[in-house]
């Protein structure tokens, strides 16, 4: 008879021979038999447990199929809360662990430190073996490949190298398609490895690999912040005080009579300003805001001299005033002048006014073209050749952090308009 044609019948009122981890006797009948040989067992709950080609396996699904059966059923309930309990153990030394290794270490330690468990390993399967990364327990687990699977597996004695009592199972530690390896874990305990446990198991599987990520983005962004300060302190120190030489030595000779100069002075300017933009896009969450009430009309006025603005015009319609920090509301002006004599024509016409829930700041250029508006504030934007996309990206951080809201419109001449709500819009709207 072909084993892959049978069905194995388990009958669980027989007597389990000493030693033995199998209910028997165990029948292998073939498919067509079984109905009349669960019918014949009087009484007695027989199991089937399904089609099987390898003895191993074989003998792993009928261990599988009939835990439970013959333990105690409160030892069972008393085991999962003791499992449990473990659970919540390791949980907190996740919080504890700051990386990679540590949480193998301490996962595996929490685990023997309870009754519940006796052995337990974490590694990875490497050259066709189980390769330990993390151990606790009196002996060392090496379970063959064959029994690791993608969920929790049950390992019978037979299979395993701790003794005749004891069984393992195997977890895998998984987390959003992302594996990290698999838990191994021993126990003589005869109430083990029922249906919630497994459960519990798959839980811990998956908690233990979400620590994992999260250590690994934050050892990432800890490498990335480190570099980030390094090119922040060299642009602050070692690229500004040989710029500030050249801007010396452009004046002490600027009263000569050679275009060149003009053209040097120009490109330091823009260095320096370009400069200005990086160290406020890596320092804005260093920075505290102290709010006061703010005339409008003199910040923007006192921002539009620090812009090279050409033949442009500032026009103020009102006197809006506006709670704020004075020096990061001038740097919102700043790149929002900046933005629209980079972008308008020769002579470009900015109003800037109030409105009944902040200010706006409008000009008459070629506007912003709605399919570019969700972007315009991301770093990496920019609508003109000469640009950097630093300058809105700026007014956004600044915006977000006085808690404010920023939107792009056109303006009644057809340019762009940026409307900062510094109030909540009223209910309804």
């Amino acid at each position: 008879m072909n084993r892959e044609d049978s069905i194995v019948v388990v009958r669980s009122g027989s007597t389990r021979p000493q030693g033995s981890t199998l209910t028997t006797p165990v029948e292998i009948l073939p498919v067509e038999d079984v109905p009349a040989a669960l019918a014949a067992v009087e009484g007695n709950p027989a199991y089937v447990v399904g089609r099987e080609a390898a003895d191993g396996d074989l003998r792993a699904a009928i261990q599988a199929g009939i835990d439970g059966s013959d333990v105690d059923h409160d030892r069972t309930a008393e085991r999962v809360h003791e499992v449990t309990a473990v659970l919540r153990e390791v949980n907190r030394s996740l919080v504890r662990a700051e990386t990679h290794e540590a949480i193998e270490r301490a996962v595996c330690r929490q685990l023997i430190d309870s009754p519940a468990y006796t052995v337990s390993a974490l590694g990875v399967i490497e050259a066709d073996a189980f390769q330990i990364r993390a151990a606790a327990g009196p002996e060392t687990v090496r379970p063959p490949p064959s029994v690791f699977g993608p969920g929790v597996q049950i390992v019978p004695a037979d299979r395993t190298t701790l003794g005749p009592d004891h069984r393992l199972a195997t977890v895998p530690v998984s987390n959003d398609g992302v594996h990290y390896g698999f838990l191994v874990l021993g126990t003589d305990d005869g109430a083990a490895f029922c249906g919630t446990e497994r459960e519990i198991l798959a839980d811990l599987g998956s908690t233990t690999a979400h620590a994992i990520d999260a250590v690994e983005i934050q050892r990432e962004l800890r490498r990335k912040n480190e570099r980030f300060e390094h090119v922040t302190r060299v642009l602050s120190h070692d690229l500004r005080n040989p710029l500030q030489v050249a801007i010396g030595v452009t004046d002490a000779i600027a009263s000569r009579d050679d275009d060149r100069i003009e053209r040097l002075e120009h490109a330091l300017d823009r260095i320096t300003e370009l400069l200005d933009d990086i160290l406020a896009i890596t320092r804005e969450d260093t920075v505290t805001l102290n709010r006061s009430q703010i005339d409008l009309s003199r910040v923007a006025r006192a921002a539009w001299q620090t812009v090279d603005t050409g033949a442009g015009t500032l026009d103020v319609e009102n006197e809006p005033t506006v709670v704020a920090d004075e020096t990061r509301l001038r740097q919102v002006l700043e790149n929002l002048f900046r933005n629209a004599i980079e972008h308008g024509p020769p002579g470009v016409c900015v109003r800037v006014g109030g409105t009944d829930r902040g200010f706006f700041v409008a000009d008459d250029g070629p506007g912003i073209d709605p399919a570019d508006r969700d972007r315009v504030f991301d770093l990496e934007y920019s609508g003109s050749e000469s640009g950097t996309g630093l300058g809105l990206a700026i007014v956004a951080e600044i915006v977000e952090a006085h808690g404010w809201e920023i939107e792009i419109a056109t303006s009644r001449s057809g340019g762009a308009r940026f409307d900062v709500h510094t109030t909540a819009a009223p209910p309804g709207q």
